[in-house]
């Protein structure tokens, strides 16, 4: 299944339809957390958006998915990512929204943050 953009776009989750989805701004980010983490083994649904202005379709797809409670989410560091984390708050009311930006300051996003400093906690 995937989420539809229009006819040039989509979005394709991996949907393991579980309580909790990692919804990540790109798609480097999301290969740098399996990097991180050491495995390629998802126990959640994950979203890779690839731009922080496919964030309200990003949003549909979870608020059609009646089991998801959380949403952890790896933005950017800039303008773009806080107001796509706006956005998801707004939108997403009854769903906890975990912003993991903070764990990688003061760097651009997760990848530049693992490429410079090894040492990440997630």
């Amino acid at each position: 299944m995937c989420i539809s953009l229009g006819d040039s776009y989509t979005i394709p989750p991996f949907d393991l339809n579980s309580d909790e989805v990692l919804l990540f701004e790109g798609f480097i980010d999301f290969l740098t957390y399996l990097t991180i983490k050491g495995s390629s083994n998802l126990t959640c649904s994950v979203i890779v958006m690839n731009s922080a202005s496919f964030v309200q379709h990003a949003t549909e797809w979870i608020k059609s998915r009646l089991k998801i409670r959380k949403v952890v989410y790896f933005r950017d560091n800039d303008e773009a990512g806080l107001k796509s984390l706006d956005i998801i708050k707004n939108n997403l009311n009854n769903i906890f929204v975990i912003d993991q930006s903070d764990k990688y300051k003061p760097y651009k996003d997760l990848n530049e943050a693992h490429t410079k400093c090894k040492n990440l906690n997630l």
